[in-house]
């Protein structure tokens, strides 16, 4: 009886030590979890910030939209088939109609093989005046095959009032395919890793708006540089 009980403290404090050895290995094993309200991003900790410097001045070559003489400015980054761009489209589309002193211009970022030749349609499409008219109807379209066939690219053209011969002829061409490049080339220079990127400019600043959002949230943005 006497050794049973002499044992019995020690066999205590062991279980203790596997207890907490068990705790401590299980609490090493689970990651740090994440305020939900902290947004998250993606973003790596070498990022540069962003520099207003870096987005280049708008010129006769940009496509732009609205007031020439509108005190603020959205410079949109996009690719025509990027998901979360065709998804900001519509925001932006109701935002743009319930502000028209805001100015737009759109810079194509193709980065899809698809959405390259897509802007290469909306450049002819320009050619015969109807830039604006294209890019919503490609933006808007529910179409999921065959969206780089000529046919139709040529369809929407019509539907929009175009000469579609002419319009084959141009697409068909690739005469604005060397445009793509140059379209790839601006937005690397302005440091746009992603689309759609929309940067705000007005009287109190400017600032760079990444990924799709409401067009509630997107008028909150532009009052803030108003």
């Amino acid at each position: 009886m006497d050794e049973n009980k002499s044992s019995l403290p020690a066999i205590i404090v062991l279980v203790a030590i596997v207890i907490v050895a068990g705790f401590l290995l299980t609490k090493a094993k689970v990651p740090p979890q994440t305020n939900p309200l902290v947004k998250q991003t993606n973003t790596a900790p070498t990022e540069a910030p962003f520099d207003p410097a870096s987005i280049p001045a708008i010129t006769v070559q940009d496509y732009v939209k609205g007031p020439s003489n509108a005190t603020t400015t959205i410079i949109l980054y996009s690719d025509t088939q990027c998901p979360y761009c065709r998804v900001f489209y519509p925001e932006l589309k109701k935002f743009l109609t319930e502000n028209p002193d805001v100015r737009f211009v759109y810079r194509p970022t193709p980065f899809h093989a698809t959405g390259q030749v897509e802007e290469k349609a909306m450049d002819c499409a320009n050619d015969q005046g109807k830039y604006w008219e294209y890019f919503d109807a490609i933006y808007t379209s529910t179409d999921t095959e065959n969206i780089t066939d000529a046919t139709r690219l040529t369809k929407i053209a019509t539907g929009l009032g175009m000469n579609g011969t002419e319009f084959s002829q141009c697409f068909t061409s690739d005469k604005y395919a060397p445009k793509t490049q140059v379209y790839l080339d601006a937005s690397r220079s302005a440091q746009i890793k992603g689309t759609p990127t929309s940067i705000i400019i007005g009287p109190k600043g400017t600032v760079p708006l990444k990924g799709s959002v409401g067009a509630d949230q997107l008028a909150k943005v532009v009052n803030s540089v108003k």
